[in-house]
Protein backbone atom coordinates (compact mmCIF):
# COMPACT_ATOMS: atom_id res chain seq x y z
CA UNK A 1 0.00 0.00 0.00
CA UNK A 2 2.00 3.32 -1.22
CA UNK A 3 2.61 6.09 1.61
CA UNK A 4 0.24 8.42 -0.69
CA UNK A 5 -2.60 6.43 -0.83
CA UNK A 6 -2.08 6.20 3.41
CA UNK A 7 -1.59 9.82 3.48
CA UNK A 8 -4.97 10.30 1.34
CA UNK A 9 -6.65 7.85 4.21
CA UNK A 10 -5.10 9.50 7.22
CA UNK A 11 -6.15 13.37 6.03
CA UNK A 12 -10.12 12.14 5.12
CA UNK A 13 -10.12 10.74 8.79
CA UNK A 14 -8.85 13.68 10.67
CA UNK A 15 -11.07 16.09 8.42
CA UNK A 16 -13.97 13.30 9.30
CA UNK A 17 -13.12 14.23 13.06
CA UNK A 18 -12.89 17.59 12.71
CA UNK A 19 -16.11 17.58 11.47
CA UNK A 20 -18.11 15.35 13.53
CA UNK A 21 -16.99 17.02 16.73
CA UNK A 22 -17.48 20.98 15.45
CA UNK A 23 -20.83 19.61 14.56
CA UNK A 24 -21.74 18.89 17.84
CA UNK A 25 -20.59 22.15 19.20
CA UNK A 26 -22.36 24.31 16.83
CA UNK A 27 -25.37 22.05 17.53
CA UNK A 28 -25.44 23.10 20.86
CA UNK A 29 -23.95 26.73 20.39
CA UNK A 30 -27.25 27.56 17.77
CA UNK A 31 -30.03 25.25 19.62
CA UNK A 32 -29.04 25.97 23.33
CA UNK A 33 -32.02 28.37 23.93
CA UNK A 34 -34.72 26.01 22.27
CA UNK A 35 -37.56 25.95 24.72
CA UNK A 36 -39.82 22.59 25.28
CA UNK A 37 -42.92 22.72 26.62
CA UNK A 38 -43.38 21.76 30.20
CA UNK A 39 -45.55 21.97 33.57
CA UNK A 40 -45.20 21.35 36.87
CA UNK A 41 -47.68 19.10 37.38
CA UNK A 42 -46.41 15.61 38.67
CA UNK A 43 -48.31 12.68 37.80
CA UNK A 44 -48.35 9.39 39.16
CA UNK A 45 -45.16 7.34 37.72
CA UNK A 46 -44.28 3.33 37.80
CA UNK A 47 -40.52 2.87 37.90
CA UNK A 48 -39.74 -0.90 36.02
CA UNK A 49 -36.69 -2.47 37.24
CA UNK A 50 -35.61 -5.66 35.32
CA UNK A 51 -33.08 -7.49 36.83
CA UNK A 52 -31.10 -10.49 36.05
CA UNK A 53 -28.34 -11.97 38.65
CA UNK A 54 -27.59 -8.35 40.06
CA UNK A 55 -27.53 -9.52 43.52
CA UNK A 56 -24.42 -7.48 44.08
CA UNK A 57 -26.25 -3.93 43.30
CA UNK A 58 -29.68 -4.75 43.30
CA UNK A 59 -30.21 -3.64 46.56
CA UNK A 60 -28.50 -0.03 46.25
CA UNK A 61 -30.75 0.27 43.26
CA UNK A 62 -33.72 -0.68 44.67
CA UNK A 63 -32.86 2.43 47.47
CA UNK A 64 -31.93 4.60 45.23
CA UNK A 65 -35.04 4.32 43.44
CA UNK A 66 -36.87 4.37 46.88
CA UNK A 67 -35.16 7.75 47.61
CA UNK A 68 -36.40 9.34 44.81
CA UNK A 69 -38.00 12.79 45.28
CA UNK A 70 -41.17 12.37 44.17
CA UNK A 71 -44.36 11.99 45.40
CA UNK A 72 -46.28 9.51 44.02
CA UNK A 73 -44.36 6.25 42.72
CA UNK A 74 -44.90 3.03 41.99
CA UNK A 75 -41.89 0.81 42.05
CA UNK A 76 -41.92 -2.71 39.90
CA UNK A 77 -39.15 -5.04 40.22
CA UNK A 78 -39.06 -7.98 37.61
CA UNK A 79 -36.74 -10.65 38.17
CA UNK A 80 -35.74 -12.46 35.18
CA UNK A 81 -35.11 -15.95 36.23
CA UNK A 82 -32.17 -14.92 38.39
CA UNK A 83 -30.00 -17.71 39.52
CA UNK A 84 -28.27 -16.04 42.34
CA UNK A 85 -29.86 -14.73 45.02
CA UNK A 86 -31.40 -11.58 43.52
CA UNK A 87 -34.79 -12.94 44.77
CA UNK A 88 -33.72 -12.89 48.12
CA UNK A 89 -32.91 -9.55 47.86
CA UNK A 90 -36.18 -8.34 46.59
CA UNK A 91 -38.10 -10.51 48.98
CA UNK A 92 -37.11 -8.43 52.02
CA UNK A 93 -38.34 -5.12 50.34
CA UNK A 94 -41.69 -6.90 49.44
CA UNK A 95 -42.31 -8.20 53.31
CA UNK A 96 -42.04 -3.86 54.08
CA UNK A 97 -44.23 -3.02 51.24
CA UNK A 98 -42.10 -0.88 49.46
CA UNK A 99 -41.96 -2.79 45.92
CA UNK A 100 -44.08 -4.59 43.88
CA UNK A 101 -42.46 -8.13 42.82
CA UNK A 102 -42.65 -10.15 39.73
CA UNK A 103 -40.86 -13.27 39.67
CA UNK A 104 -40.69 -16.13 37.44
CA UNK A 105 -37.78 -19.06 37.18
CA UNK A 106 -37.15 -19.17 33.70
CA UNK A 107 -34.64 -16.23 31.98
CA UNK A 108 -36.33 -14.85 29.14
CA UNK A 109 -34.95 -11.95 28.51
CA UNK A 110 -34.53 -8.38 29.41
CA UNK A 111 -37.39 -7.39 26.85
CA UNK A 112 -40.00 -10.15 28.53
CA UNK A 113 -39.19 -8.50 31.41
CA UNK A 114 -39.61 -4.74 30.62
CA UNK A 115 -42.88 -5.45 29.50
CA UNK A 116 -44.66 -8.24 31.84
CA UNK A 117 -43.45 -4.66 34.24
CA UNK A 118 -45.47 -2.05 31.68
CA UNK A 119 -48.07 -4.33 31.64
CA UNK A 120 -48.51 -4.18 35.26
CA UNK A 121 -47.82 -0.58 36.02
CA UNK A 122 -51.20 1.17 36.79
CA UNK A 123 -49.49 4.69 35.58
CA UNK A 124 -49.27 5.80 32.43
CA UNK A 125 -45.65 7.48 32.63
CA UNK A 126 -43.52 4.72 32.99
CA UNK A 127 -39.94 5.00 33.77
CA UNK A 128 -37.01 2.21 33.51
CA UNK A 129 -33.87 1.77 35.50
CA UNK A 130 -31.45 -0.87 34.87
CA UNK A 131 -30.68 -2.95 37.88
CA UNK A 132 -27.25 -1.27 38.39
CA UNK A 133 -28.22 1.86 37.96
CA UNK A 134 -28.90 4.95 40.68
CA UNK A 135 -30.78 7.89 39.77
CA UNK A 136 -29.95 11.36 41.78
CA UNK A 137 -33.08 12.34 43.55
CA UNK A 138 -34.48 14.54 41.44
CA UNK A 139 -34.41 12.84 38.43
CA UNK A 140 -37.87 11.89 38.18
CA UNK A 141 -38.79 15.72 38.57
CA UNK A 142 -36.61 16.62 35.60
CA UNK A 143 -38.25 13.88 33.35
CA UNK A 144 -41.92 13.55 33.57
CA UNK A 145 -42.37 17.98 33.04
CA UNK A 146 -42.25 17.04 28.78
CA UNK A 147 -45.39 14.70 29.12
CA UNK A 148 -47.10 18.08 29.13
CA UNK A 149 -46.61 17.77 25.39
CA UNK A 150 -49.00 15.34 24.21
CA UNK A 151 -46.28 14.31 21.28
CA UNK A 152 -43.53 13.14 23.69
CA UNK A 153 -43.38 9.58 24.05
CA UNK A 154 -40.20 9.03 26.02
CA UNK A 155 -37.35 11.73 27.97
CA UNK A 156 -34.06 10.38 28.05
CA UNK A 157 -31.69 10.44 31.15
CA UNK A 158 -28.17 11.75 31.63
CA UNK A 159 -25.72 8.55 32.20
CA UNK A 160 -22.54 8.71 34.44
CA UNK A 161 -20.27 6.65 35.31
CA UNK A 162 -20.29 5.97 39.41
CA UNK A 163 -17.02 3.54 39.67
CA UNK A 164 -14.42 5.57 38.20
CA UNK A 165 -11.65 4.98 40.41
CA UNK A 166 -10.27 2.11 37.89
CA UNK A 167 -8.27 4.01 35.08
CA UNK A 168 -9.93 1.47 32.48
CA UNK A 169 -13.74 3.20 33.62
CA UNK A 170 -12.20 6.47 33.41
CA UNK A 171 -12.17 6.47 29.83
CA UNK A 172 -15.62 4.69 29.94
CA UNK A 173 -16.60 7.70 31.87
CA UNK A 174 -14.87 10.30 29.51
CA UNK A 175 -17.16 7.90 26.47
CA UNK A 176 -20.35 8.45 28.41
CA UNK A 177 -19.90 12.27 28.50
CA UNK A 178 -19.53 12.70 25.11
CA UNK A 179 -22.63 10.56 24.40
CA UNK A 180 -24.22 12.87 26.63
CA UNK A 181 -24.35 15.76 25.38
CA UNK A 182 -24.25 14.19 21.59
CA UNK A 183 -27.78 13.21 22.84
CA UNK A 184 -28.42 16.64 24.78
CA UNK A 185 -27.98 18.03 20.64
CA UNK A 186 -30.32 15.12 19.19
CA UNK A 187 -32.85 16.43 21.21
CA UNK A 188 -33.20 19.71 20.24
CA UNK A 189 -33.69 18.42 16.72
CA UNK A 190 -35.85 15.80 17.78
CA UNK A 191 -33.20 12.70 16.54
CA UNK A 192 -32.66 10.93 19.75
CA UNK A 193 -31.34 7.78 18.66
CA UNK A 194 -30.69 5.99 22.01
CA UNK A 195 -33.29 6.29 24.97
CA UNK A 196 -31.14 4.78 27.71
CA UNK A 197 -31.93 1.86 29.77
CA UNK A 198 -30.46 3.02 33.03
CA UNK A 199 -32.95 5.98 33.01
CA UNK A 200 -35.64 6.92 30.42
CA UNK A 201 -39.36 7.89 31.37
CA UNK A 202 -42.02 6.45 28.86
CA UNK A 203 -45.93 7.56 28.29
CA UNK A 204 -47.29 4.15 28.33
CA UNK A 205 -49.69 4.73 25.37
CA UNK A 206 -46.52 5.29 23.37
CA UNK A 207 -45.01 2.06 24.54
CA UNK A 208 -48.30 0.34 23.65
CA UNK A 209 -48.30 1.92 20.17
CA UNK A 210 -44.57 1.13 19.07
CA UNK A 211 -45.24 -2.36 20.09
CA UNK A 212 -43.56 -2.79 23.60
CA UNK A 213 -40.49 -3.62 23.67
CA UNK A 214 -39.21 -7.05 21.49
CA UNK A 215 -36.14 -9.69 22.38
CA UNK A 216 -34.58 -9.48 18.46
CA UNK A 217 -31.71 -7.03 18.83
CA UNK A 218 -29.63 -6.86 21.82
CA UNK A 219 -30.11 -3.43 22.50
CA UNK A 220 -33.43 -3.70 23.22
CA UNK A 221 -33.96 0.42 24.52
CA UNK A 222 -32.17 1.25 21.09
CA UNK A 223 -34.75 -0.30 19.64
CA UNK A 224 -37.48 1.12 21.33
CA UNK A 225 -36.56 4.76 20.60
CA UNK A 226 -36.63 4.28 17.38
CA UNK A 227 -39.78 2.46 17.42
CA UNK A 228 -41.37 5.16 19.52
CA UNK A 229 -39.83 7.83 16.60
CA UNK A 230 -41.88 5.54 13.88
CA UNK A 231 -45.24 5.71 15.85
CA UNK A 232 -45.06 9.22 15.41
CA UNK A 233 -43.77 10.29 19.03
CA UNK A 234 -40.97 13.17 20.18
CA UNK A 235 -37.78 11.82 21.92
CA UNK A 236 -36.22 14.16 24.06
CA UNK A 237 -33.11 14.46 26.66
CA UNK A 238 -32.74 16.17 29.57
CA UNK A 239 -29.16 16.78 31.12
CA UNK A 240 -30.39 17.48 34.76
CA UNK A 241 -31.95 13.78 35.09
CA UNK A 242 -28.77 11.92 36.10
CA UNK A 243 -27.89 8.17 37.06
CA UNK A 244 -24.75 6.50 37.64
CA UNK A 245 -24.22 3.47 36.05
CA UNK A 246 -21.72 0.89 36.86
CA UNK A 247 -19.43 0.34 34.29
CA UNK A 248 -17.13 -2.34 32.99
CA UNK A 249 -13.92 -2.94 35.32
CA UNK A 250 -12.37 -5.28 32.99
CA UNK A 251 -11.62 -5.90 29.66
CA UNK A 252 -13.42 -8.95 29.10
CA UNK A 253 -16.36 -7.49 30.96
CA UNK A 254 -15.82 -4.57 28.52
CA UNK A 255 -15.33 -6.86 25.75
CA UNK A 256 -18.67 -8.01 26.57
CA UNK A 257 -20.81 -5.50 26.69
CA UNK A 258 -19.80 -3.48 23.64
CA UNK A 259 -19.47 -6.81 21.49
CA UNK A 260 -23.30 -6.81 22.72
CA UNK A 261 -23.80 -2.95 21.61
CA UNK A 262 -22.12 -3.25 18.67
CA UNK A 263 -24.10 -6.38 17.34
CA UNK A 264 -26.73 -4.61 18.12
CA UNK A 265 -26.12 -1.64 16.21
CA UNK A 266 -25.47 -4.06 13.19
CA UNK A 267 -29.15 -5.41 14.00
CA UNK A 268 -30.78 -2.15 14.45
CA UNK A 269 -29.36 -1.07 10.82
CA UNK A 270 -31.03 -4.13 8.71
CA UNK A 271 -34.12 -4.29 11.49
CA UNK A 272 -35.15 -0.35 10.92
CA UNK A 273 -33.29 0.51 7.43
CA UNK A 274 -37.03 1.86 6.33
CA UNK A 275 -36.71 4.73 8.47
CA UNK A 276 -35.27 6.14 4.78
CA UNK A 277 -39.26 5.69 3.83
CA UNK A 278 -41.10 6.34 7.08
CA UNK A 279 -42.78 9.80 6.89
CA UNK A 280 -42.35 9.73 10.87
CA UNK A 281 -38.89 9.31 10.69
CA UNK A 282 -37.37 12.21 8.49
CA UNK A 283 -34.83 13.62 10.67
CA UNK A 284 -33.45 10.57 11.57
CA UNK A 285 -33.08 9.57 8.28
CA UNK A 286 -31.25 12.76 7.05
CA UNK A 287 -29.13 13.02 10.61
CA UNK A 288 -28.74 10.56 13.42
CA UNK A 289 -29.03 7.17 11.03
CA UNK A 290 -26.63 8.30 8.46
CA UNK A 291 -24.48 8.62 11.34
CA UNK A 292 -24.94 5.39 12.82
CA UNK A 293 -24.32 3.77 9.64
CA UNK A 294 -20.78 5.77 9.18
CA UNK A 295 -19.90 4.27 12.92
CA UNK A 296 -20.44 0.67 11.92
CA UNK A 297 -18.53 0.99 8.58
CA UNK A 298 -15.74 3.41 10.62
CA UNK A 299 -13.60 0.69 11.98
CA UNK A 300 -13.16 -1.22 8.69
CA UNK A 301 -10.90 2.05 7.50
CA UNK A 302 -9.45 3.06 11.16
CA UNK A 303 -7.94 -0.46 12.27
CA UNK A 304 -6.19 -1.05 8.83
CA UNK A 305 -4.34 2.32 9.06
CA UNK A 306 -3.56 2.23 12.11
CA UNK A 307 -1.90 -1.34 11.81
CA UNK A 308 -0.08 -0.16 8.74
CA UNK A 309 0.92 3.30 10.38
CA UNK A 310 2.08 1.45 13.48
CA UNK A 311 3.99 -1.79 11.66
CA UNK A 312 5.92 1.28 9.69
CA UNK A 313 6.46 3.53 12.53
CA UNK A 314 7.72 0.58 14.99
CA UNK A 315 10.18 0.15 12.34
CA UNK A 316 10.89 3.51 11.89
CA UNK A 317 11.24 3.63 15.97
CA UNK A 318 13.85 0.44 16.05
CA UNK A 319 15.66 2.49 13.58
CA UNK A 320 15.85 5.37 15.83
CA UNK A 321 16.95 3.99 18.99
CA UNK A 322 19.91 2.53 17.00
CA UNK A 323 20.62 5.70 15.63
CA UNK A 324 20.23 7.42 19.20
CA UNK A 325 22.23 5.23 21.07
CA UNK A 326 24.94 5.66 18.35
CA UNK A 327 24.99 9.12 19.50
CA UNK A 328 25.66 8.81 22.90
CA UNK A 329 29.27 8.96 24.26
CA UNK A 330 29.05 6.20 26.79
CA UNK A 331 32.21 7.72 28.58
CA UNK A 332 30.26 10.93 29.67
CA UNK A 333 26.90 8.93 30.76
CA UNK A 334 27.42 9.02 34.54
CA UNK A 335 25.54 6.60 37.05
CA UNK A 336 22.85 8.98 38.40
CA UNK A 337 21.09 8.94 34.53
CA UNK A 338 21.66 13.04 33.73
CA UNK A 339 18.86 13.07 30.98
CA UNK A 340 20.78 15.43 28.82
CA UNK A 341 23.85 12.68 29.10
CA UNK A 342 21.93 10.37 27.51
CA UNK A 343 20.47 12.06 24.42
CA UNK A 344 16.90 11.99 25.04
CA UNK A 345 16.40 15.23 23.29
CA UNK A 346 18.66 13.46 20.39
CA UNK A 347 16.01 10.42 20.31
CA UNK A 348 13.10 11.93 19.95
CA UNK A 349 14.32 14.67 17.31
CA UNK A 350 15.32 11.31 15.38
CA UNK A 351 12.03 9.16 15.69
CA UNK A 352 9.86 11.60 14.54
CA UNK A 353 12.48 12.08 11.49
CA UNK A 354 12.68 8.39 11.04
CA UNK A 355 8.53 8.18 11.27
CA UNK A 356 8.42 10.93 8.96
CA UNK A 357 11.35 9.78 6.60
CA UNK A 358 9.61 5.78 6.29
CA UNK A 359 6.02 7.32 5.29
CA UNK A 360 7.36 9.26 2.84
CA UNK A 361 5.25 12.10 3.40
CA UNK A 362 4.78 14.68 0.77
CA UNK A 363 1.93 16.43 2.37
CA UNK A 364 3.24 16.39 6.22
CA UNK A 365 3.03 20.23 6.97
CA UNK A 366 -0.87 19.88 5.81
CA UNK A 367 -1.07 16.32 7.93
CA UNK A 368 0.74 18.24 10.81
CA UNK A 369 -1.84 21.23 11.04
CA UNK A 370 -5.01 19.11 10.66
CA UNK A 371 -3.47 17.28 13.44
CA UNK A 372 -3.86 20.10 15.59
CA UNK A 373 -7.09 21.48 14.54
CA UNK A 374 -8.55 18.03 15.59
CA UNK A 375 -7.09 17.60 18.83
CA UNK A 376 -7.93 21.18 19.79
CA UNK A 377 -11.20 21.01 18.42
CA UNK A 378 -12.20 17.77 20.52
CA UNK A 379 -10.45 19.45 23.58
CA UNK A 380 -13.00 22.23 22.88
CA UNK A 381 -15.65 19.28 22.53
CA UNK A 382 -14.95 17.63 25.57
CA UNK A 383 -14.66 20.80 27.43
CA UNK A 384 -18.42 21.79 26.55
CA UNK A 385 -18.91 18.16 27.30
CA UNK A 386 -17.88 18.45 31.36
CA UNK A 387 -19.07 22.13 31.26
CA UNK A 388 -22.59 21.28 30.30
CA UNK A 389 -22.85 18.06 32.18
CA UNK A 390 -22.09 19.94 35.61
CA UNK A 391 -19.26 17.56 35.74
CA UNK A 392 -16.05 18.31 37.50
CA UNK A 393 -12.31 17.45 35.35
CA UNK A 394 -10.15 15.20 37.47
CA UNK A 395 -6.76 13.80 37.46
CA UNK A 396 -8.18 10.39 35.98
CA UNK A 397 -10.14 12.33 33.39
CA UNK A 398 -6.77 13.72 31.88
CA UNK A 399 -5.27 10.43 32.03
CA UNK A 400 -7.80 9.00 30.00
CA UNK A 401 -8.02 12.11 27.74
CA UNK A 402 -4.28 11.71 26.87
CA UNK A 403 -4.62 8.20 25.61
CA UNK A 404 -8.36 8.13 24.76
CA UNK A 405 -7.28 7.23 20.77
CA UNK A 406 -6.27 3.61 22.29
CA UNK A 407 -9.28 3.04 23.74
CA UNK A 408 -10.92 4.32 20.20
CA UNK A 409 -9.21 1.20 18.59
CA UNK A 410 -9.86 -0.96 20.89
CA UNK A 411 -13.65 -0.29 20.59
CA UNK A 412 -13.04 -0.42 16.64
CA UNK A 413 -11.57 -3.79 17.02
CA UNK A 414 -14.66 -4.56 18.78
CA UNK A 415 -16.70 -3.23 16.56
CA UNK A 416 -15.55 -4.78 13.28
CA UNK A 417 -15.08 -8.66 15.63
CA UNK A 418 -19.04 -7.90 16.15
CA UNK A 419 -20.22 -7.52 12.87
CA UNK A 420 -18.05 -10.60 11.65
CA UNK A 421 -20.02 -12.30 14.61
CA UNK A 422 -23.39 -11.25 12.82
CA UNK A 423 -23.03 -11.78 9.50
CA UNK A 424 -22.14 -15.30 10.55
CA UNK A 425 -25.18 -15.24 12.35
CA UNK A 426 -23.56 -16.69 15.62
CA UNK A 427 -25.84 -17.29 18.72
CA UNK A 428 -26.82 -13.58 20.30
CA UNK A 429 -26.60 -12.98 24.07
CA UNK A 430 -27.33 -10.52 26.33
Amino acid sequence: MSSSFIESILIGEILLFIFLNSLWINLYLVLRRKRFKKNSQKPKVSIIIPSYNKAGVIEKTINSVLSLDYPSKEIIVVNDGSTDNTLDICKKFVKSRKIKLISYSKNRGKAYALNMGIRAAKNDIVVTVDADSFPESGSLNKLVCYFADPKVGAVAGTVKVSNKKKFLVAYQGLEYLHQAFQRICQGFLNTVMVAPGPLTAYRKEALAKAGYFENDTLVEDFDMTIKIHKAGYKVVSEKKAVVFTEAPKTIKELWRQRVRWSRGGVQIAKKHFDIFSNKNTKRLAFFAFPLHMLWLVLPFILVPTFLITTAKSAYALIQSILFGLSQIDLSRVSFSFDINSMGIYLFFVSLQQGIIDFLSLNNLNLLLMLGYISVSIFLIFTGFSFRVLKEKFKPKDLQALVSIALYWILLAIVGIYSILLEITNRRRKW
